[in-house]
């Protein structure tokens, strides 16, 4: 069940005095906050609350490849767009970001600063707890950080005491982890080096109402086999196979918790199902060392969700053919447990808040509380199940100390995400990724919004149906970028990346979202469904004008897929940024925009 716009409203509310309650009472207690205190001074950069310091923010938050007024139309217009863009790039000699002065990183509690960590060109540098701020130039603000997912190591996870308060919002389990650690929470500025893509949405608009009819003509069906082939790509042994040993150190040290709740409409089953599995199947490829579906459902019942995943998953592995010269084949370690009491206990709300419940209990598994017992023990580790297989290593460890709480002191990292979020990342950011978790980083994946398109469907049937698809036709919805992410950097040859015609990253656009500059088409509406829902709510006739007309917002952004992830067309972020899709591997801020 879902809240209404006026609950999710005061939702937000009580969460954001939530927030700010919890920062007045950390700040009484220095040794609870002793490590994750933040000192201007003993990082070498300017003070926040100095006067200098919002303009040394205004002159590093400016991209030279967007300008937020034409540009961005004349992206969703253009034929020519790859051609515009290396035009663009090849004019600017200005390849790489001013010498900026990063927060400091010194009281990390995971290990000692690493300078590795802040990449020029890599991380933002001016993340910013700052819910009212709408300037373009306030940084990198936590709402815009939103995904459903994050990526910490054990310790920041443990400093999260208010993972315990059962509000209302599911968000929260995000937000209050960026309030706590607001000097800490790491945002790529190439949205292919970490995003999540989130599906669930996607899906419901495709289907509508009358799902009878979507079934018919092939909807479910092709839904399905987009997730089928995700699961069973060869991309997904070739990401394996690429992981470092950096990155495997943290990624096999990582349990990683996925909140679960089942689609409920018709043919909630097989999407929940084939979409778990594309989810796992995105922590798996990458190497994670334990995975827990956790919810309110009963075990038995949990269990049966996941069991189409671990066989499909069992089954691809088993093709990678993975060779003795590249023996790192991961074998799957996954159960599904029991979150435990979800219920909200925030002035008469009762929906389940499945994130903080299963965080709370994870929690206690961690710090080995005495309310835990054997058998949540045993689940969350999984030293008793049948259902799970373990690496060779695990098995190991795990017969040299049978005891289930000391393999809790195996994990190092704690990953959060949702049933509906596949996570991408690039072969060569893993590095980066892993630095920053091993120096305390929080990271933060974006958040794409995939669209409904003819091109995904084949169906060629938007003209019945202008309420669920985004039509295929020219000259503005025809054009979708095909991005590869796995297309290696060109390291030594700056100038060879810039000629190749290859799009290989998707640079963030800033703070300035098109959509806020445009009339909303309806109250409640996200602005991503302004046209879907005008054709549900009015007769319109179905011509190309029309269309265009409809979905004027989406025009402002490119359409593009991620050729390494399942393919289907997203436009910008769920929240409205807009990545601009770039060659050369490289998202490169322009020290001459003031």
């Amino acid at each position: 069940m879902r809240l209404s716009t006026n609950g999710k409203r005061l939702a937000f509310a009580f969460l954001c005095l939530t927030i700010t309650c919890v920062n007045v009472f950390r700040s009484m207690d220095s040794k609870l906050f002793q490590n994750v205190s933040f000192d201007p001074a003993a990082a070498n950069m300017p003070n926040p609350n100095s006067n200098n310091y919002n303009t040394t923010r205004t002159t590093t938050t400016n991209h030279h490849i967007v300008q937020p007024n034409n540009t961005a139309r004349t992206i969703a217009h253009d034929q020519n767009l790859k051609q515009s863009i290396n035009q663009q790039l090849l004019k600017d000699d200005d390849f790489f970001t001013p010498n900026l002065k990063r927060k400091s990183i010194q009281n990390a509690t995971s290990a000692p600063e690493n300078k590795v960590l802040f990449d020029r060109n890599f991380f933002f540098d001016d993340f910013k707890i700052d819910w009212e701020n709408t300037d373009p130039t306030a940084g990198f603000r936590a709402q815009d950080a939103f995904s459903g997912s994050w990526w910490q190591s054990r310790e920041r996870f443990l400093d999260y005491l208010e993972v315990g308060d059962k509000s209302p919002s599911a968000e929260g389990a995000s937000f209050e982890v960026f309030a706590l650690h607001e000097n800490y929470v790491r945002v790529t500025r190439d949205w292919t080096d970490l995003n999540v893509e989130h599906m669930s949405k996607w899906w419901d608009v495709a289907l509508g109402n009358d799902e009878v009819l979507r079934d018919r003509i092939g909807y479910i069906d092709k839904i399905l086999e987009i997730f089928q082939n995700y699961v069973h790509s060869k991309d997904r042994s070739h990401l394996c196979r690429s992981l470092n040993g950096d990155w495997r150190e943290v990624s096999q040290s990582t349990i990683a918790v996925i909140a679960f709740m089942p689609y409920t409409r018709r043919y909630g089953r097989e999407l929940t199902e084939w979409s778990l599995a594309a989810t796992v199947m995105s922590l798996v490829q990458l190497g994670v060392g334990r995975i827990v579906v956790s919810g309110a459902l009963p075990k038995t019942e949990g269990e049966t969700y996941l069991a189409r995943a671990k066989s499909e998953i069992d089954r691809a592995i088993k093709d990678w053919n993975i060779t003795a010269s590249a023996p790192q084949q991961p074998l799957l370690s996954i159960d599904y447990c029991v979150c435990g009491n979800a219920t909200s206990d925030w002035l008469g709300f009762h929906d389940p808040n499945i994130p903080k419940a299963a965080l709370q209990r994870l929690r206690g598994v961690l710090l080995k509380k005495p309310e835990i017992d054997q058998v949540i023990m045993d689940c969350w580790t999984g030293l008793h199940s049948n259902s799970s297989n373990t690496t060779n290593e695990t098995t190991q460890s795990q017969q040299q100390n049978p005891d289930a709480s000391s393999i809790t002191d195996q994990w190092k990292y704690v990953f959060l995400g949702e049933p509906d979020l596949i996570l991408n990342t690039r072969p060569s950011a893993l590095f980066q990724l892993s630095q920053s978790l091993r120096n305390g980083g929080v990271l933060a994946p974006h958040r794409l919004q995939p669209l409904p398109h003819d091109s995904d469907f084949g169906l060629e049937k938007w003209k019945r149906m202008p309420d669920r698809l985004i039509p295929n036709i020219p000259p503005i919805f025809h054009n979708v970028l095909e991005i590869d992410h796995y297309y290696e950097r060109n390291t030594q040859n700056v100038t060879a990346n810039f000629l190749d015609p290859t799009l290989t990253s998707c640079c963030d656009g800033g703070n300035d979202k098109p959509y806020q500059k445009l009339e909303k088409c309806l109250e409640d509406a996200p602005w991503w469904r302004c046209g879907f829902e005008s054709f549900s709510n009015t007769e319109l006739p179905t011509n190309k004008s029309v269309v265009e007309a409809a979905h004027a917002i989406v025009g402002h952004y490119p359409l593009a897929r991620l050729k390494r992830g399942t393919g289907v067309v997203f436009v910008g972020s769920e929240i409205g940024r807009i990545c601009i899709p770039s060659r050369g591997g490289l998202c490169i801020k322009n020290k001459k925009v003031s």
